[in-house]
């Protein structure tokens, strides 16, 4: 059995104990119960409570051990009724409660069955004649099985919210994990072919470039042209993209991993700033860095400036005028926000960009898929929405205290 099914069963036994030691004081007051059987009885549940606890930590199989403990409880709270007024007792209808948390939580064939043993424990009780009936007290009976009543639905009301509530608030957070692990998986398998074009289009391209190189540089050897000057500007970025070949056919050779480092994240914030606003000098850069991470670390490598490096040559090349970033510490998370006052995303490209496809209109889609895979692998989380004006960035990495891994 799962630890939280587990805990919502103890939850709810020991709720149903308090309510039955609260109605067999009333019962005890009015006279109507049968006090030394129905003490027994609550007695023996109490005494039994620690055994049934550890049980609930121990058991392997959810429905079955959880469908046993609530026939129990069911069956308990029907034999405290009989001893206790019978179905005059207003607090019947807590027998419904076992069947609410069966329902949240069990297969249909175990709530059927809990379901079926409430209903006729209630049959059981309507033929039964206890000696002193509710009623028996005149108006002030009455009274105290109106205000028993109401008792009964505050008390039921409020453990049926917390206890649905809470497995219905796990259940969400299961079908979140689930979902968040097929984006993974959609990520990866978009990786891997990404992978396999990028080596084949590295080898495809370095002959046409080689060639390219060579053709520019025989014209500079030629001397005397007034365009010399034009020559060298375009065969510096011919040259830059043989360098990103070569060392993209390197790492895949030798299947190479950069180093992870531990920098503080505010040293390691400003090297990016400074390689964004000397990268793009148009575009206005504005930092907010919390005192607060001064005594932590954060593990990083190149493919993780890289990310960053990404999320801002994008803001660029939308045609942003400004980007702001902060930084702050939530506990042991860097919460990163990037947001500039681009033109902004729709709320489909959105989607399509953090699962790493590519929009009709082209854009981030390899980018951003890129940027996700890297702050995947230092256990961080990447996720899109509309800023004040344009588009905002949010990201939560991971730290480590200053002695941990400096």
């Amino acid at each position: 059995m799962s630890a939280g099914v587990g805990r919502r069963a103890t939850l709810l036994r020991r709720a149903l104990l308090a309510a039955q030691a609260a109605v067999l004081l009333w019962a005890a007051m009015l006279g109507v119960a049968e006090l030394p059987a129905a003490a027994l009885l609550l007695a023996v549940q109490v005494l039994a409570e620690p055994w049934r606890t550890r049980l609930d930590r121990r058991l392997e199989a959810p429905s079955a051990a959880l469908a046993g403990q609530l026939l129990a409880d069911t069956a308990a709270l029907v034999l405290f009724f009989a001893l206790t007024g019978g179905a005059d007792n207003p607090f019947v209808p807590l027998l419904l409660l076992p069947l609410s948390l069966a329902a949240a939580l069990l297969e249909p064939r175990w709530t059927a069955a809990i379901g079926a043993a409430a209903a006729l424990g209630y049959f059981l009780l309507l033929f039964q004649a206890p000696a002193r009936s509710w009623f028996d007290h005149g108006s002030f009976g009455h009274n105290a099985h109106r205000l028993g009543m109401w008792l009964n639905f505050v008390v039921s009301a409020l453990l049926i919210g917390v206890l649905v509530g809470r497995a219905a608030r796990a259940l969400l957070r299961h079908e979140q994990a689930l979902a968040e692990a097929r984006e993974r998986r959609l990520r990866a398998d978009r990786l891997l072919a990404v992978a396999a074009v990028a080596a084949g289009t590295a080898h495809r391209l370095a002959t046409p470039l080689a060639t390219a190189l060579l053709h520019l540089d025989t014209l500079r050897r030629r001397g005397g042209s007034p365009r010399a000057a034009e020559l060298d500007a375009a065969i510096e970025p011919l040259q830059r993209c043989r360098r990103l070949l070569d060392e993209l056919v390197s790492a895949a050779r030798g299947a190479r991993v950069t180093p992870t480092r531990h920098p503080r994240p505010a040293a390691w914030l400003g090297e990016r700033l400074a390689a964004w606003r000397a990268q793009h000098p148009r575009l206005a850069v504005t930092a907010r860095i919390d005192p607060a991470l001064e005594p932590t670390r954060l593990a990083c490598d190149e493919t993780l400036e890289q990310a960053l490096d990404e999320l801002a040559d994008n803001a660029a090349a939308a045609g942003a005028r400004r980007l702001e970033l902060e930084a702050v510490r939530h506990g042991d998370w860097l919460q990163l926000r990037l947001e500039d006052d681009g033109p902004g995303m729709e709320a489909e490209r959105r989607d399509r960009a953090a699962c790493g496809l590519p929009s009709a209109r082209g854009g981030l889609g390899l980018g951003l898929l890129l940027a996700q895979a890297a702050i995947d692998r230092f256990g961080g989380r990447l996720h899109l929405a509309d800023g004040r004006k344009g588009l905002r960035v949010d990201i939560a990495l991971p730290l480590t205290e200053d002695d941990a891994d400096a």
